[in-house]
């Protein structure tokens, strides 16, 4: 047995609710005795050593957590700092100073909602997939990018298209305004052509 500061089961939780750190073959571990009898002895706790612990440093400012596999919590009080890091080079860090970052060396996902309503997935050559079920909007003071179903709008006082060369296809285009103008050398070809105005005026 090993004591452990909690330790127990709930209503939700039937195993292992509490603080579960057994320590690993070959620890250097400190026992005691139920009632001082030998026969019933129990983990009081694991023990550092010269080779296996390297202290709090300068300060003991340094605190940490971390597993044999090299999965690792560290709180740093002299930056108020923490970083959450894992085996295959995934790290989260929270700076003390109001500033997070996470850092993933292959893929990182985040996923709202089962079965993955809402979902932003980035992977290490620089891809960006952003997905949802329902709509995706991207707003910029009253600037707006609206996907729904589909439809995409886009809604501003002022929309740039700048191209070496843009093409617009479809069954159906329709261009309306107050005011439109083309300007530079122009071709308009159609097996069908119709102006249609009142008046109608070229040159």
């Amino acid at each position: 047995r090993v004591m452990t500061p909690d330790g127990g089961s709930s209503s939700d939780v039937k195993s292992n609710r509490g603080f579960v750190f057994i320590p690993e073959v070959g620890d250097q571990v400190l026992l005691g005795f139920r009632h001082g009898d030998p026969a019933r002895p129990y983990v009081m706790g694991s023990l550092f050593n010269g080779t296996t612990g390297g202290g709090g440093g300068q300060g003991n400012n340094c605190k940490s957590l971390t597993t044999r596999s090299g999965s690792s919590l560290k709180l740093d009080d002299s930056a108020g700092s923490v970083t959450l890091h894992d085996k295959g080079g995934v790290s989260m860090n929270f700076d003390g100073a109001g500033n997070q970052s996470l850092n993933a060396a292959s893929k990182a996902t985040t996923s709202v909602g089962k079965g993955g309503s809402s979902v932003l997935t980035m992977d290490s050559s620089g891809n960006i997939d952003l997905s949802g079920k329902t709509q995706i909007t991207l707003t910029v003071g009253g600037s707006t990018i609206t996907i729904k179903g589909d439809e995409v709008r886009i809604s501003s006082k002022n929309i740039i298209l700048e191209a070496e060369n843009n093409s617009i296809t479809g069954t159906n285009n329709t261009v309306t305004g107050t005011n439109n103008k083309i300007n530079g050398e122009t071709d308009i070809e159609g097996p069908k052509l119709s102006l249609k105005g009142d008046p109608v005026k070229i040159n």
